[in-house]
């Protein structure tokens, strides 16, 4: 659709989460997306201008978490792409984040995403969130997938090797998709 003609093999164009997310929404359904950025913002707004479900937010996304949620419906997906510039300090951000979330909306579906830049350094914080994660009353912890994707070595320090996803309440057997998804290990 993006691309050209159908079935053109060569892709030119990346419509962005977004735009792919709008096109998952049912009627009833609704987006807010927040964004710093003056660009992307504008770009955001043009895209969805006249689109009624989708709201465009001058807000830092961590102030978003504490001003939209819970949202009415008491239910929802809260995807978090940060930029990791800073480090430590976005890695706390982070952790703070889903912290905020759960206690907020305990069922929110939280998707993650997050650079693998060293396997050390990623597991070692992976397993900071899930230790800073708030228990749900009724399990021993909130439910979890991790997926990732290395095209380089994951322990190359040189660059960003792969990408990994964090779903926080993952829907229902979306384990068994992914594992179509990505390659076998």
């Amino acid at each position: 659709k993006w691309n050209g003609a159908k079935g053109a093999q060569e892709i030119r164009y990346y419509p962005g989460s977004p735009v792919w997310v709008r096109q998952l929404l049912r009627p009833l359904d609704r987006m807010v997306l927040t964004e710093l950025h003056p660009e992307d913002r504008l770009r955001l707004k043009q895209t969805f201008a006249q689109d009624k479900q989708v709201a465009v937010h001058h807000l830092d996304g961590y102030q978003a978490l504490k001003a939209f949620l819970p949202p009415k419906e008491n239910r929802g997906l809260v995807f978090i792409d940060p930029p990791y510039e800073d480090g430590v300090a976005d890695q706390r951000a982070v952790e703070q984040a889903l912290v905020t979330v759960l206690e907020r909306l305990p069922s929110a579906v939280v998707a993650l995403w997050y650079p693998i830049k060293d396997r050390r350094d990623t597991d070692a914080w992976l397993e900071r969130l899930r230790a800073r994660l708030p228990k749900p009353p009724d399990a021993p912890a909130v439910p979890a997938l991790v997926t990732e994707l290395c095209l380089l070595p994951s322990d190359n320090r040189v660059g960003l090797n792969g990408s990994g996803m964090l779903v926080l309440n993952p829907p229902w057997q979306i384990d068994i998709q992914a594992a179509q998804w990505l390659p076998a290990k």
